[in-house]
C-alpha cells in the first residue's frame, strides 16, 4: 500500500517527476501484486474488487486521467484488506 499511496500523493503533474520515474512506480505496483497475487486465497470475491480497482487506478494514471486514479488508488487505501490478507 505504500507504493499506492506514494503515487497518489506524487502524481506525475509535479515537475520533480520524470515520466520515467512515474512509469517505474507503476511497474513496482504491478510487480508487487504479481507477488501477492498467487498467496491469496481467502477472500476471492474481494480479491476480485481489489484487483478491479488497481486496475483502474492503473490505466486512469497511464491514459492521464489524474483524478480518476486518486480517486480509484483512494477506494484502494481504504479498503478492509484483512478479509483478503
Amino acid at each position: 500500500m505504500s507504493e499506492i499511496s506514494f503515487a497518489l500523493a506524487h502524481g506525475p503533474e509535479y515537475p520533480a517527476w520524470s515520466r520515467w520515474e512515474f512509469k517505474a512506480h507503476l511497474t513496482e505496483i504491478r510487480h508487487v501484486w504479481s507477488l501477492l497475487r498467487p498467496q491469496l486465497s481467502s477472500e476471492i470475491s474481494e480479491v476480485a474488487i481489489f484487483e478491479t480497482r488497481l486496475q483502474e487506478m492503473l490505466s486512469a494514471f497511464e491514459a492521464g486521467d489524474q483524478d480518476g486514479g486518486r480517486r480509484a488508488g483512494w477506494s484502494l487505501v481504504r479498503m478492509d484488506l484483512t478479509k483478503i490478507f
